[in-house]
């Protein structure tokens, strides 16, 4: 009967999509994830309803460490997009210069997928990437002359980009649980995971 059957025990391992994980690194990296898209939820749509609005730290932060903590997990897509969203916000920071209404309307729209996107993550499935949108947040940091000099888009040092990349905790976790991971190109773990590179 079903009362007699036993619950199938708990692999130490966690498949998203096709990519394997430990469970300790995804159950961190789902709660991180959640709370850094809420902040997004609650400040992207700001820029829309208040066209003078200029970005600031907290919201280029949140979108910087969910980039950072993505590349950890190997959740790709999400990486790329959420960094792409911190290098556009972070260009209007810098350039002191709120977005325009369409630009707004774009990163309002970043903020929504990049939700969905993680709450794929929670259901176990890989997100798929989103070149498009990257597309036009990074044309955002480029220069409106084909001779001008790069927009800087960097807003947090090298340093701290380094230290931020990993996320407050999960870098942590992440080396800790190396161990349980089957060994395969699919499950390393004890890889850096690479940063999206600035626009040039």
């Amino acid at each position: 009967t079903g009362a007699e059957e036993q619950a199938e025990p708990e692999t130490d391992t966690i498949l998203v999509g096709d990519t394997r994980i430990s469970r300790a690194l995804f159950e961190l990296y789902v709660a991180e994830a959640h709370q850094h898209t809420e902040t997004l939820r609650q400040e992207l749509p700001r820029f829309a309803a208040n066209p003078v609005l200029i970005p600031q730290e907290p919201v280029i932060r949140a979108a910087h460490t969910l980039g950072g903590i993505s590349g950890t997990a190997r959740i790709d897509s999400i990486r790329q997009l959420a960094k792409a969203l911190e290098h556009a916000l972070a260009r209007l920071h810098l350039e002191d210069i709120p977005p325009s209404q369409d630009q707004a309307e774009l990163i309002r729209a970043t903020g929504e997928r990049l939700q969905a996107m993680v709450v794929e993550v929670t259901e176990r499935k890989m997100p798929l990437v989103m070149p498009e949108l990257v597309e036009e947040l990074e044309r955002m940091t480029r220069p409106a002359e084909p001779e001008a000099q790069p927009l800087v888009t960097e807003f947090f040092p090298p340093e701290a980009a380094e230290s931020e990349s990993e996320g407050p905790e999960i870098g942590e976790e992440a080396l800790e649980v190396q161990e349980a991971v089957p060994s395969g190109p699919e499950a390393d773990l004890s890889a850096e995971p690479e940063e999206a590179k600035p626009v040039e």
